[in-house]
């Protein structure tokens, strides 16, 4: 009997150890790091999958993604880190058949300096491109804007042009 209480004894003192040590399975962490966020810590044990994904904090005219997107049966500790990627956008020339020198489409990365087109009509001078349905002129620059623009072409009379008219 006496046996009997020493090995029961033992046998729940192994027990209450595996429970605190989780039968030996080790603890491992996963790290969120996003610059100008708090690091955001996960902790599961070795071999788990981690479903609890923080959203990395979006930032305006980017996409922001981690670097990693598999979280299956990891058997080591992590770090995870934000990329911000710039959003690419559209700008669509509206301009007259006749005119020369615009291609109609340019593709622009948000931040990035960008140049627009500087086209050609018979018989008028290019004044510029304005915002389409505003009086808002769009110059060259930094693209700032978070979605694709028309731009639609302002000409004015060419007056310094000398034309010979035959009756």
């Amino acid at each position: 009997m006496k046996k009997m209480r020493k090995g029961a004894a033992l046998a729940l003192a192994l027990l209450s150890v595996c429970a605190v040590s989780a039968c030996g399975q080790t603890q491992i962490t996963v790290s969120f790091v996003q610059e100008g966020q708090e690091t955001v810590v996960k902790t599961l044990t070795k071999g788990e999958t981690l479903s609890d994904i923080p959203a990395p904090k979006q930032a305006e005219g980017y996409t922001v993604t981690w670097d990693r997107e598999d979280f299956s049966a990891l058997n080591n500790s992590i770090t995870v880190t934000a990329v911000v990627t710039p959003n690419t956008y559209v700008i669509n020339y509206e301009i007259d058949e006749a005119a020369n020198g615009c291609e109609g489409l340019l593709a622009v990365r948000y931040g990035e300096d960008f140049t627009l087109a500087k086209p050609t009509l018979d018989g008028f001078v290019f004044a510029g491109w304005k915002l389409q349905g505003t009086d808002i002129f769009v110059e060259n620059g930094k693209y700032t804007w978070t979605e694709n623009l028309t731009l639609t072409a302002v000409w004015d009379v060419d007056n310094d042009n000398e034309y010979t008219y035959f009756y």
